[in-house]
């Protein structure tokens, strides 16, 4: 009887684990999109090409062997887009599919036309204490702003903005009529004075819109603008020198911005009011106390 009564409960458990529903049921997974760039005259390998999708998710760089993954991308259908200075940019459609990975080989044609440098500045032949040649004066709230040797990312000069203590005693300086074109790189470093508040902010006009970033000391980040967003990004802090570079392209209607190489965000571009008469670099160091930033090593390339 004690046998009979025991098979029962057996038979009564696992026909209790049998019915019973997934509570937790797996949840849909992001896939992931990887391949080859390779050039279309040789199929060598593409090295450091520009990898990025549309809608925007990660922006990566090929390795030595031409190789790129994107990690962790939602499911859907993406246009893939493929920049490499010397060559045609070329676009791919993809799906990602749930738990999948999309394989995506792409080749890209030599182009005929070179990598233009648009402006490249280290301030080292500026005359110290005076503004760099072709710089002029967009706002002045009575700071103070010349080549500098104090500080420096390649010696020995730098580009020293300052700015007093409100919104008004800001310092304000640009560079335009750069004629920029496509595929644009801006880049740059810049530091902030350890001895004084800190608020840097650049803007970049590029084919008649706005793009930029800036420093939000409420929150001690780096925040970016793409024309029609904001953003807050990495957590920076006085006296270290920091590398942005900024990538446009014109044909995928995507920014990209990087902060020491990484990327910081991605977006569809929108139009933006902007405050630059032609193409090019706006600098300044806002309201903060004082502010001082020193910048330096711009260069700004394209096709």
């Amino acid at each position: 009887m004690k046998n009979f009564i025991l098979l029962i409960n057996i038979f009564a458990t696992l026909l209790t684990f049998g019915c019973s529903k997934d509570e937790n049921p797996s949840q849909p997974q992001n896939g992931s999109i990887q391949g080859k760039v390779t050039n279309s005259t040789d199929s060598a390998p593409v090295i450091g090409a520009s990898v990025q999708t549309t809608p925007p998710t990660s922006v990566v760089s090929t390795n030595s062997n031409g190789d790129f993954i994107i990690n962790d991308v939602p499911t859907g259908i993406y246009s893939l887009t493929v920049i490499k200075s010397g060559f045609a940019t070329n676009s791919v459609n993809i799906s990602v599919v749930s738990g999948k990975t999309t394989n995506a080989n792409v080749q890209l044609n030599p182009s005929s036309s070179s990598t233009t440098i648009f402006y490249n500045e280290n301030f080292d032949t500026c005359t110290v204490n005076k503004l760099p040649s072709g710089w002029a004066e967009f706002y002045s709230g009575g700071g103070s702003s010349a080549v500098t040797t104090s500080q420096s990312y390649s010696a020995p000069n730098s580009f020293k903005i300052g700015c007093l203590t409100s919104w008004d005693g800001c310092y304000d300086y640009y560079i335009s009529n750069l004629n920029l074109k496509d595929n644009i790189v801006v880049s740059f470093k810049f530091k902030g004075d350890p001895n004084t508040h800190f608020r840097p902010i650049f803007y970049f006009r590029v084919n008649g819109k706005e793009y930029g970033g800036g420093y939000d000391p409420s929150r001690g980040k780096l925040g970016w603008i793409d024309g029609t967003s904001g953003f807050v990004g990495s957590t920076i802090t006085k006296g270290v020198w920091y590398s942005v570079e900024m990538r446009i392209n014109k044909s995928t209607n995507l920014v990209s911005y990087y902060l020491n190489g990484s990327l910081e965000k991605s977006a569809c571009v929108g139009s933006s009011g902007a405050t630059l008469p032609n193409d090019g670099i706006r600098l300044y160091s806002a309201n903060g106390g004082n502010g001082t930033i020193y910048y330096d090593d711009i260069l700004i390339t394209g096709n």
